[in-house]
């Protein structure tokens, strides 16, 4: 189960770069992590969000952690990635 929920992690991360990705650079969105968004600012979009995302699975990688554990960060992720879809979505439906 841990190495299932690992995959759906590093998916969610993906995921999470690419609706990020075209939210700042089609929608003119702004970044609400403010870590993130001072990375973005100092290295670029691209290069900070790689970054993020994999310093994120490199620490499932290095780490051992309890299943609840990452139950949880799926579950957060899901929250972020359904939020960025929401956000596309609702800009998608505002210009029609």
């Amino acid at each position: 189960m841990t190495t299932l929920l690992f995959i759906v992690i590093v998916v969610l991360q993906l995921l999470d770069g690419v609706t990020t990705h075209y939210s700042l650079t089609k929608l003119n969105s702004k970044e609400i992590n403010p870590v993130a968004r001072y990375l973005m600012d100092k290295i670029g979009i691209v290069p900070a969000l790689v970054l993020l995302k994999a310093a994120v699975v490199s620490i499932f990688v290095v780490y051992s952690y309890p299943l609840w554990f990452y139950a949880a960060i799926a579950a957060l992720y899901t929250g972020v990635v359904g939020n960025n879809a929401y956000v596309i979505y609702k800009s998608k439906a505002g210009s029609n």
